[in-house]
Formats: C-alpha cells, sequence, structure tokens
C-alpha cells in the first residue's frame, strides 16, 4: 500500500498523476540536483572549449549540434568542440572530428570515473536533446554532472532541469533548436561562461533524494 509519493521532477509528477487514484496520495516534488561538492570551482576550464557526453544518436541533438559548431567555426578562432560517447551516429561524428581536428576532437567511450576528470577542463556542456517518438530527455546526468564541476549548461527544454537552469542564468532553447540559435546560445556560453563557483554554490548542501527518504518515511 502506498501512502506517499515523491517525484524527482515536475514531469513525472505530471506523468503519474495522469494515472487513476494516484492524485488521492499525498506527494511532494524535489527536483534531482546533485549536492554541492565539498570542493570549489576554482580551477577554471579551457577557454573556449564545450563538450558534448551522451550516448551518438540523433535524439541527443547531434545533427543539429554539428551544423550548429560550424556555424561558429566560421566566425570564431580559439573554440573547441569535444564529444564523448558512443551510439548509432559514432562513425559519422568520427569521420567530422576528423575533417578539423584543431577544433573538434572525439574521444569516443569514456567511463563514468573518466568522464568525472574530463569535465572540469571544460567551460560549457552542450547538451541539445529533441523529442523522439514517445522518449524525452528526463534530467540529464552530464547536465548534473557538469553543474557540479561549475560548467555553463547550454541545452533545451526537454530536460526536467530547465527552468532551474534557465532560472540561474544558463542557456536553455526551445526544443527542436535551430543549428542558428544554438549556435548563438553556444558562442555566448563560451564568451560568457557563468562564474564556476557561482555555479556550484547555487546546488543544494544535501542531495533533495535524501530529503525525499527522510520525508517519505517520516
Amino acid at each position: 500500500m502506498y501512502e506517499r509519493i515523491a517525484f524527482a521532477s515536475e514531469g513525472s509528477a505530471a506523468a503519474y498523476l495522469s494515472l487513476p487514484f494516484v492524485g488521492r496520495f499525498e506527494r511532494r516534488v524535489a527536483l534531482e540536483l546533485p549536492a554541492r561538492p565539498a570542493h570549489g570551482g576554482d580551477l577554471p576550464g579551457t577557454a573556449g572549449s564545450a563538450v558534448f557526453v551522451g550516448q551518438l544518436e540523433p535524439r541527443k541533438g547531434l545533427r543539429i549540434l554539428l551544423p550548429a559548431w560550424e556555424l561558429i567555426e566560421s566566425v570564431r578562432g580559439g573554440v573547441h568542440l569535444h564529444i564523448v560517447g558512443s551510439g548509432l551516429l559514432e562513425p559519422e561524428i568520427d569521420r567530422w572530428a576528423r575533417e578539423r581536428p584543431g577544433s573538434r576532437t572525439f574521444h569516443g567511450h569514456r567511463s563514468r570515473q573518466e568522464v568525472l576528470r574530463l569535465l572540469p577542463g571544460f567551460s560549457v556542456l552542450v547538451a541539445p536533446s529533441i523529442r523522439t517518438g514517445r522518449w524525452r530527455e528526463q534530467i540529464g546526468l552530464p547536465i548534473t554532472e557538469s553543474v557540479q564541476c561549475g560548467l555553463t549548461v547550454v541545452t533545451t527544454d526537454e530536460t526536467a532541469m530547465a527552468p532551474w537552469l534557465h532560472s540561474h542564468q544558463h542557456h536553455v532553447l526551445e526544443a527542436p533548436p535551430t543549428p542558428d540559435s544554438l549556435a548563438k546560445a553556444v558562442l555566448a556560453a563560451l564568451d560568457s561562461p557563468l562564474p564556476r563557483t557561482e555555479v556550484i554554490d547555487s546546488l543544494p548542501r544535501h542531495l533533495p533524494r535524501i530529503e525525499s527518504d527522510r520525508w517519505l518515511h517520516r
């Protein structure tokens, strides 16, 4: 028997509340944010560096990101896009990165531990997910891990973190973005990344899921 339900996002709450009888339970929503890390954000990432982390599939917005980055390359020097992941589009992205190694690097698959070591070296995370069929981005692990490292995030309104990111001056685009709108947002983030300490300090001191667990078992 259920007495109360804790949701990790407004989207998940809306989905479950559409089911019969769920609305009668006591409930709360606690956005699945990461906790503030013990260390600060005093190690700045490489200026002009952006990273994509995730599965290499069209639903992650890669076929929008690649032409958007080409637009950025046409107007700005000294920028570099790093792509980390594996999947359906891997051969295509590998070829694309090899065309301009001075501003594109494909890292292939990396373990989570390796990703966490890489992230602090960048300034901006780009996560332009788009809805595909019944799938849509929920939270986005690369997003939560990036804000823990103090990165500025460029994403779409498909992630459940979109309202929080927007309210904290990250860049949130309506999905699906055009290559031009994505390029402008990424350029703006690269030119004026948020202070890393400010991004880290915006996070809660304790994991919301821990607070939810306490509420569920009070």
